[in-house]
C-alpha cells in the first residue's frame, strides 16, 4: 500500500514535471512567437521608414526638379523680355533714323524750293530791270 503510494506519487510527479515541462516549452514557443511578431513589426517599422525616407527623398527631388523649371522658365521669360525691348529699341532707332532722313530730305526739297523761288524772283527782277532800261531807252 505504500509502494502503491508512492508509486503513485511517483506517477503525479512525473504527470506535474511533465506538464511543468510542457508549459515551459509551450512559454518558450509563445516567446519566441512575440519575439519573432517584435522582428517582423520592427522590420516591417523599418522598410516603412525606408519607403517614408525614399518618397520624401522623391518628393524632394520633384520639388527641385519643379524648381528648377521654374527657374528656367523664368530665365526664358526674361531673356524673352530683354529680346522684346532690344528688339523694340532697335525698331524705335530705325524710326527715329527714318524720321530724321525724311526731315532732311524734306528740308533739303524746301531748301531748294527757296533756292528756286529766288532764282526766278530774281529773274524776274532782271527781266524787269532789262525791260525798265529799255523803255527808259526809247
Amino acid at each position: 500500500s505504500a509502494s502503491l503510494y508512492s508509486a503513485s506519487l511517483y506517477s503525479v510527479s512525473l504527470y506535474s514535471a511533465s506538464l511543468y515541462s510542457v508549459s515551459l516549452y509551450s512559454a518558450s514557443l509563445y516567446s519566441a512567437s512575440l519575439y519573432s511578431a517584435s522582428l517582423y513589426s520592427t522590420s516591417l517599422y523599418s522598410v516603412s521608414l525606408y519607403s517614408a525616407s525614399l518618397y520624401s527623398a522623391s518628393l524632394y527631388s520633384a520639388s527641385l526638379y519643379s524648381t528648377s523649371l521654374y527657374s528656367v522658365s523664368l530665365y526664358s521669360a526674361s531673356l524673352y523680355s530683354a529680346s522684346l525691348y532690344s528688339a523694340s529699341l532697335y525698331s524705335a532707332s530705325l524710326y527715329s533714323a527714318s524720321l530724321y532722313s525724311t526731315s532732311l530730305y524734306s528740308a533739303s526739297l524746301y531748301s531748294t524750293s527757296l533756292y528756286s523761288t529766288s532764282l526766278y524772283s530774281a529773274s524776274l527782277y532782271s527781266t524787269s530791270l532789262y525791260s525798265t532800261s529799255l523803255y527808259s531807252a526809247s
